[in-house]
C-alpha cells in the first residue's frame, strides 16, 4: 500500500491575553474544519511543506510564524474519502507543527476553502469530526499549558525564559502569556538568548520589575516600556544593537546597568541616575566621556574596556570624580598606544578588585607606561590608592 504524506501547521493565537485560539479552514469539497496543511512535493522536508502549504491556504507567511521548534507531531490513518479519488484507501500520514501568529493575523483563503475561523483548543477538541484530531488539538494544548505554568508561576516571583523555542519577538509584537495581575507580581524577567527586536509589548503591564535581562537580542533601542519600570534596579541589555542609552529617566532606583557589546557612540542618559554602582560600556564604539554624563557619587565598577577612547586624560578626569570606585576596566582602547614606554612591559590597565583588598594591573599587547598610570590613578582616585605595581597577563 502506497504511503501519502502531508504536512501543515496548527496556527494559534493569543488575543487581548486570553486563551490562545488555533485557525481551523473548511474545506470546499466536504465541508469539514481542519487546519492547513498539504501533500509533501517530491524533495521537499515536511517544515518546507507546511510553510508552503500554509501560505497557500491561508495566506500566512513563514515570516508571519513563530514556531515551536520542539512539537512535531505525526497522524496515521487510511483515507477514506479525498477529492483525489486516486488516493482512497491509502495509508496517509499527516505531519503537524505548532506555531503563533499576531492576534491581529488576516487570512486569505485559496479556492479550495470557503470558510476560516478561530477557536479555542476546548471547542477544537470538542468538535472534531475525526478522533486523531482531537488528539492532535489536545496535544498542543497539552504542550502550551505545560510551557505556560512553567513561566506564569508567580509565586517565586521570576519569570525566565531564557533561549525561548517559541522566538519570542521574532515576527515583533509578540506577547509573555500571563495575565496582568500575574505580570504586576513578576519582581524579576529573564528573557536573555531569544530573537528579540521589539520588547515593548512584551514587557507591557511589568510594573514591579526589580531585575530584567534582556541581553543576547536584537534590539536596537532600549525599550520605552523601561519609562514605567520605576522599581527597576539592575537592568542587563549587553550584546544587542542599541545606538543610544535613553528610556531611563524613570529608573531612579537603578543599580546596575549593563550595556556591553552593543553600538553606542558615546554615553549619555544616564548622569540622573545617582544610585548607579555599576556601569559597563565595554565593546562599544565610545570615543568620548566626560564627567558630566555620568553619575559618579555611587561608581564602584566602571567598564570601558575595548572602545575607542583616544584621550587618556579624559579616563583620568572621570576616576578622579569617583570616590567609591573600585574596579576599573579601561584596556583595548586606542589610547594605550599614545602613551610612552618605560617599561620593559607591554600592559594595558585593568584594576581588578582582590579578596584581599589590593588591585592588580593586568597586562596584554599595548604598551602603557605602568608606573605614570598609577601614580595618576592614584592621585586622582584616593579609594585606588592600594594599587599593587605587579603585572599579571591577562587572559
Amino acid at each position: 500500500m502506497v504511503n501519502l504524506r502531508a504536512a501543515g501547521f496548527i496556527i494559534y493565537r493569543i488575543v487581548n491575553g486570553l486563551k490562545p485560539e488555533i485557525l481551523l479552514l473548511q474545506t470546499a469539497y466536504n465541508k469539514e474544519w481542519a487546519p492547513p496543511k498539504g501533500h509533501v512535493d517530491p524533495g521537499e522536508s515536511d517544515l518546507d511543506t507546511a510553510f508552503r502549504e500554509t501560505q497557500e491556504e491561508a495566506g500566512i507567511t513563514k515570516c508571519d510564524i513563530s514556531i515551536h521548534d520542539d512539537f512535531k507531531k505525526e497522524l496515521h490513518y487510511v483515507i477514506n474519502n479525498s477529492i483525489y479519488v486516486e488516493d482512497v484507501n491509502k495509508q496517509k500520514t499527516s505531519v503537524y507543527f505548532l506555531g503563533k501568529v499576531n492576534s491581529n493575523q488576516d487570512v486569505i483563503l485559496s479556492e479550495e476553502h470557503i470558510n476560516y475561523k478561530w477557536v479555542t483548543f476546548e471547542e477544537a477538541i470538542s468538535t472534531a469530526k475525526f478522533e486523531n484530531y482531537a488528539t492532535l488539538y489536545s496535544s498542543a494544548q497539552s504542550y502550551l499549558s505545560i510551557y505556560a505554568q512553567l513561566l506564569m508561576n508567580f509565586s517565586f516571583r521570576m519569570l525566565v525564559v531564557d533561549k525561548s523555542h517559541c522566538k519570542l519577538g521574532a515576527s515583533g509584537g509578540n506577547s509573555v502569556n500571563m495575565k496582568d495581575e500575574e505580570k504586576r507580581h513578576c519582581a524579576k524577567l529573564s528573557l536573555r538568548r531569544n530573537y528579540i527586536e521589539n520588547a515593548e509589548e512584551i514587557l507591557q503591564d511589568f510594573s514591579c520589575l526589580t531585575w530584567l535581562c534582556l541581553s543576547a537580542n536584537a534590539l536596537k533601542k532600549i525599550p520605552k516600556a523601561l519609562v514605567g519600570l520605576s522599581h527597576l534596579k539592575h537592568f542587563y541589555v549587553s550584546n544587542n544593537k542599541i545606538e543610544l542609552i535613553e528610556n531611563l529617566e524613570n529608573c531612579h532606583e537603578l543599580e546596575t546597568l549593563d550595556l556591553r557589546h552593543n553600538q553606542l557612540q558615546e554615553i549619555s542618559g544616564v548622569a540622573h541616575l545617582t544610585k548607579l554602582n555599576s556601569l559597563s560600556v565595554s565593546g562599544n564604539k565610545i570615543s568620548d566621556i566626560n564627567s558630566e554624563s555620568l553619575p559618579t557619587d555611587e561608581i564602584v565598577f566602571l567598564g570601558l574596556y575595548g572602545n575607542l577612547i583616544l584621550d587618556f586624560q579624559k579616563i583620568v578626569s572621570v576616576v578622579g570624580n569617583m570616590k567609591k570606585l573600585s574596579k576599573l576596566f579601561i584596556g583595548a582602547n586606542p589610547f594605550c598606544n599614545n602613551l610612552p614606554l618605560k617599561s620593559t612591559f607591554n600592559i594595558s590597565v585593568s584594576i581588578d578588585h582582590l579578596k584581599n583588598g589590593a588591585k592588580r594591573v593586568k597586562c596584554d599587547d599595548a604598551p602603557l607606561n605602568l608606573s605614570k598610570v598609577i601614580e595618576i590613578l592614584r592621585s586622582e582616585c584616593p579609594s585606588l590608592t592600594n594599587l599593587d605595581n605587579n603585572i599579571v597577563k591577562s587572559p
